[in-house]
C-alpha cells in the first residue's frame, strides 16, 4: 500500500486471523502487526492507529473505548521503546493486566458444559475398512480423481493407480496418498476418503488428523496407511479433540483442543509445549511435499492442511464429510456436481 503511495489509513485495520498459540507466544500478537507495519515504513501513530482507533471507530465502540478520555473504558497499553513498540504493561477495565509482557490477572476457571467440551460424536471405533477405496472386479488398475492442498483449478487431477487386494492403492512414485474427512456430528462416522496429492506422510504406516478443518470442522486426516488412519481418528476421538500423530501402531503425540474440539482452555504456554512436543515428533517422520497454487505450502509437517477444507472461493472440488446429497463426499462447491473418486 506504502508503494502505491497509498496515504489515508484511517478505515485501515491489523488482524492476527488464525495466528497459533505457537507462533503469538514467539512473534506476538497485535504488536508484531505493528512492528512489521513500521518496519515497511508506516509511521508509529499511523500503525498503532490500525489497531487502536480504527477498529474501535468500525466496530462502533469509540463511546467505551479507543481514546484516553473520560466516560471510556481504561484500556491502555503502556510503551516503553515506541519504535521497538516494547509493552511495558497492559491495563483493562483501570486494573493493571499485564507486565513485561507477563499476564498478572486472575484467570476465571470456566466450567465448559458438556455440548461445548464433548463435540466428537463418532459412536464407534474406526477401522482400516472404513477409508478402504475398493476397485470394479478384476481390474488392475483405476482412474482416480486426484487434489492437492489448495486446489483451486476448475477441474481436479486425474491419475492411474494400481488396484491391489481388490482396493484402489496409494502411489509414492508419484507422491500420492490417501487424505480422509470424517463427520463428527452425526454419531455415524461417515467418512469421506480419496487420494491426495503433495501432502501427507511418506513414511509408511504413519498418519496426522486434526478435528480442526475449517470451515466445517470435521476430523481430516492423512495418511500411508488405512489402519494408521484409522488410529488417528479413534485418538482424537478419545480426547474429544486436537491433533493426533501415529507411526507404527504407536501414538507419538497428541494435542488436546478441549473446548469444541477448537480451543483449550489451557495456558497458551502449556499448548505450545504440546505443540512443540508434536513438532518435534513430526521431524522425525518424512513428508510428501510438491508446489501447489498457494505459495504458503511449506515443506515439512502439513500444518496448513487445517485451512485445506475450506468450501468458499477459491475452491472449487473439495472432499467433505458424506452426506445424502454427496454420497462419497467430493464435490465441486461452486456448482454442486459431484463425481466419482475412482472410475
Amino acid at each position: 500500500m506504502l508503494d502505491a503511495g497509498f496515504e489515508d489509513f484511517s478505515q485501515i485495520a491489523l488482524t492476527t486471523d488464525d495466528r497459533s498459540a505457537s507462533d503469538t507466544l514467539r512473534m506476538g500478537a497485535t504488536d508484531y502487526n505493528v512492528r512489521r507495519a513500521m518496519e515497511a515504513g508506516l509511521p508509529p501513530e499511523i500503525a498503532i492507529q490500525c489497531v487502536t482507533i480504527n477498529p474501535a471507530r468500525h466496530m462502533r465502540l469509540t463511546p467505551w473505548v479507543g481514546s484516553l478520555a473520560p466516560g471510556r473504558f481504561a484500556d491502555v497499553v503502556l510503551l516503553s521503546d515506541v519504535a521497538a513498540l516494547d509493552i511495558a504493561e497492559v491495563w483493562a477495565d483501570g486494573q493493571c493486566v499485564a507486565q513485561n509482557g507477563r499476564y498478572i490477572a486472575p484467570v476465571p476457571a470456566i466450567a465448559w458444559p458438556a455440548w461445548a467440551s464433548q463435540t466428537i460424536n463418532i459412536t464407534r471405533e474406526l477401522v482400516a475398512e472404513d477409508f478402504a477405496i475398493p476397485a470394479d472386479p478384476g481390474r488392475q488398475t483405476m482412474q482416480a480423481a486426484v487434489l492437492r492442498p489448495f486446489h483451486w483449478a476448475d477441474d481436479f487431477l486425474v491419475e492411474t493407480l494400481p488396484v491391489q487386494d481388490g482396493q484402489v492403492q496409494r502411489d509414492t512414485s508419484q507422491c500420492i496418498t490417501k487424505f480422509a474427512v470424517v463427520d463428527r456430528y452425526s454419531g455415524q462416522g461417515r467418512v469421506g476418503r480419496m487420494f491426495w496429492r503433495g501432502c501427507g506422510p511418506s513414511t509408511p504406516d504413519t498418519a496426522v488428523g486434526c478435528s480442526v478443518a475449517h470451515d466445517q470442522h470435521n476430523i481430516w486426516v492423512v495418511g500411508s496407511s488405512d489402519a494408521a488412519m484409522a488410529q488417528v481418528v479413534n485418538q482424537i476421538r478419545r480426547q474429544q479433540g486436537g491433533w493426533a500423530l501415529v507411526r507404527d501402531n504407536t501414538v507419538l503425540a497428541t494435542v488436546r483442543y478441549e473446548v469444541g474440539g477448537l480451543m483449550t482452555a489451557r495456558p497458551a504456554e502449556a499448548l505450545d509445549a504440546d505443540m512443540q512436543e508434536l513438532y518435534a515428533q513430526a521431524r522425525t517422520i518424512e513428508w510428501m511435499h510438491e508446489p501447489t497454487y498457494s505459495k504458503n505450502w511449506p515443506e515439512g509437517f502439513p500444518e496448513r492442511l487445517c485451512f485445506a477444507t475450506l468450501t468458499c472461493s477459491p475452491w472449487r472440488w473439495v472432499l467433505v464429510a458424506p452426506n445424502p446429497s454427496v454420497p462419497e463426499g467430493f464435490v465441486n462447491v461452486q456448482t454442486g456436481q459431484t463425481h466419482p473418486i475412482v472410475w
